[in-house]
């Protein structure tokens, strides 16, 4: 159980502390540095970025990976670029500066808390640049060094400095004259979880640009050396925020306007129906239809069933307070696992298909053992007394059964056939509710889906956000030039990533 807030009253005045010109001009020695005002920032920057990350994560990615549908809704309204500059890229800017902020006074004595700070500002850029391509990295977040309009460097460039950001992440993370951790509720100040968590972080950026980087030499130099490179090795590695007492899971805080107008998509709840894979009590509710507990409805359907006569998404997210135990997860030991058996699958680290079986069934029992935790939490703390509250036919929610090793021998799942298929399909079901499911279906076009035509923008899943419209006027010069260099800000143009 990861630690409960002790505190964040200062949680909501944390947002822009580094552009605050008091803060800014104090005179630091940053081998004197307090820990206190650092200890606060890190946290509103897990707090901040986890609802960010949880928000475009349910309210956009799942819609584009056919995991959840919004019928009265409609791509057009989530992909608005007015939102994404509210929701998601100034968000990131502005906890980019509280970042910047940490590393400049992170002197000698303090390399823990520099180095979780790099992996943070790696993780947020490696989501920016994976939304929208050409970024501005180099010059981002340097507002307290006068630069108010940065220019946007190659995702190429971009793709590599978060690659340098967590090299030097994991080389700082093993000192051991740094003084102890405080604030991080992410890992519970663990150094080796934060070097395990930057190291596995790597393996997703270097497989993310595969097709125009070979990610061989340095998978294999990763895995030769768990010692330099360990990575994580169980769910208890995984970076969690819980929001405890604080506040609610993020999208319960809007009640009954998310509650029923999310429905879960047809593709993925007739994948799990026909492995007769229970985690699907844990992602959706159930129906009133006889015989037929979980149904999905068409990717881009524009009408609304009633209510009860398909799935809406988990009541974990829609009703969960703090006794429901749901987390943001930043990247999940499952997921590291698929990648292992992707890079083994394709010849990137040793191994071969046996192997990748093993990674890949790891994958799946920690998925399924983590999705059973957050059920068993939410059902032990009085769930079925509340998920009704919206429609009260609605069944109960039953429990999953322990894991049982005999679900990977069955028909669909078992390690056999394309097994690049197998491996894709599963880490699609995996990461619901994390965006980096969209981001990899985008990259290999796997698990095989069908969009329909009929659906918003005909059918065609978008390939990127387009910038926000506050950077065409106030930083026209440099966002021009990035649109000269990457091409068209359109949804449909093809970032470096994916050519």
């Amino acid at each position: 159980m990861k630690n409960i807030f002790k505190y964040m009253v200062v949680a909501l005045g944390m947002l822009s502390i580094v552009a605050c010109d008091d803060l800014l001009e104090e005179n630091i020695d940053p081998n004197s540095f307090s820990s206190a005002p650092v200890d606060n920032i890190f946290a509103e920057v897990e707090r901040g970025m986890s609802i960010v990350f949880t928000e475009i994560s349910y309210d956009v990615a799942t819609k584009f990976v056919q995991h959840t549908e919004w019928p009265s809704k409609h791509w057009t309204f989530n992909l608005d670029e007015s939102r994404r500059g509210e929701d998601y890229w100034e968000i990131h800017f502005g906890q980019i500066k509280n970042i910047e902020y940490i590393i400049d006074n992170s002197g000698e004595g303090h390399e823990y808390q520099k180095a979780v700070a790099l992996t943070l500002k790696a993780w947020m850029y490696y989501n920016l640049t994976s939304w929208h391509g050409d970024i501005p990295f180099s010059e981002g977040g340097q507002a307290h060094n006068n630069i108010n309009r940065p220019k946007y460097d190659k995702q190429e460039v971009v793709m590599q400095g978060i690659l340098d950001l967590l090299k030097e992440a994991n080389e700082l993370l093993l000192t051991d004259k740094a003084a102890p951790l405080q604030g991080d509720f992410l890992l519970d100040n663990d150094v080796l979880k934060w070097r395990k968590f930057a190291n596995s972080l790597k393996v997703r950026v270097l497989i993310a640009q595969s097709k125009q980087k070979d990610p061989t030499a340095e998978l294999k130099a990763m895995m030769a050396d768990a010692e330099k490179y360990p990575l994580m090795s169980s769910n208890d590695d995984q970076p969690e925020f819980y929001y405890y007492a604080l506040e609610t899971y993020p999208r319960s805080l809007h009640g009954g306007y998310y509650t029923l107008e999310t429905f879960m998509c047809n593709a993925l709840v007739d994948k799990m129906v026909s492995l007769n894979d229970e985690r699907l009590h844990m992602y959706a509710m159930p129906t009133i239809v006889p015989g037929k507990p979980f149904i999905g409805i068409k990717n881009g359907e524009t009408k609304a069933p009633a209510p009860g006569n398909a799935s809406f998404t988990s009541a974990l997210i829609m009703q969960s307070r703090e006794v429901y135990d749901l987390p943001t997860v930043w990247m999940s030991y499952a997921e590291l696992e698929f990648l292992l058996a992707e890079a083994a699958e394709k010849g990137w680290i040793d191994g071969g298909t046996e192997a990748a079986k093993a990674h890949y069934e790891k994958g799946i029992e920690a998925s399924y053992n983590y999705c059973k935790r957050v059920l068993d939490g939410g059902l032990e703390n009085g769930l079925n007394d509340h998920h009704k509250s919206e429609y009260e036919a609605l069944p109960d929610i039953s429990a999953m059964a322990d894991w049982s090793p005999a679900y990977v021998e069955t028909a669909g799942v078992k390690y056999d056939g394309d097994k690049l298929e197998k491996i894709a399909t599963q880490k699609w079901i995996a990461l619901y509710l994390d965006m980096e499911g969209y981001f990899s279906y985008r990259r290999t076009n796997r698990p095989a889906l069908t969009f329909n035509p009929e659906g918003p923008n005909g059918g065609v899943n978008p390939l990127r956000f387009r910038y926000p419209e506050d950077e065409r006027t106030n930083n026209e010069e440099n966002y021009k030039a990035a649109v000269a260099q990457q091409g068209p800000d359109e949804w449909s143009t093809k970032m470096w990533l994916l050519k």
